[in-house]
């Protein structure tokens, strides 16, 4: 019982952590570095390395506190990417069986084409029945264009630092 809260307790921190360093990349670096989604490439790597549903709920909960601190109507970062993440679990899955670092980097790129056209879906509902938002199509697929460039190459880099680490934390995994 204590065990379960602790993993709770740690997993409650651990989604704290990912917000407050995506928040520092967004708001403190320039533009086309700012465009780095740490929460994709991390949640990316986690369901490289956990194949269970935890991290379905993992996500869930991630992304309803992120909405909390985005500008937007609650509901719409947190719908459209805890549905991307469904999707995107299910086709890793499903449809990958080998867990290359290429395979990786192709989960990233779906996570944040379909989070982004969901994304964009959304706000187009929203324009049609309120008319209130105006949505600027170039800016938003030059914005889209860096995200996946900027995400795929850190996300890459990360699994090789974070493997390359545990390899040398752990010498069960010392290379001959």
């Amino acid at each position: 019982m204590l065990n379960r809260i602790l993993k709770l307790i740690s997993s409650f921190f651990f989604i704290l952590f990912i917000i407050i360093i995506n928040l520092i990349i967004i708001n403190y670096f320039e533009f086309p570095f700012s465009k780095y989604n740490f929460i994709f490439s991390i949640l990316s790597i986690m369901m490289m390395k956990q194949t269970d549903g935890k991290i379905i709920w993992f996500a869930f909960f991630l992304f309803f506190i992120f909405d909390l601190f985005s500008a937007n109507s609650f509901g719409i970062i947190f719908f459209s990417a805890t549905i991307t993440t469904l999707f995107i679990f299910w086709f890793f899955k499903e449809l990958f069986s080998k867990q290359t670092i290429w395979s990786l980097v192709l989960m990233v790129f779906l996570f944040i084409l379909f989070y982004n056209f969901i994304y964009l879906f959304i706000l187009s509902c929203l324009n049609f029945f309120a008319e209130e938002l105006i949505i600027n199509y170039f800016t938003f697929f030059y914005n889209m264009f860096f995200e996946i460039i900027i995400t795929c190459s850190f996300t890459f880099l990360l699994y090789i630092f974070i493997d390359l680490l545990f390899k040398k934390i752990n010498q069960k995994y010392k290379l001959n």
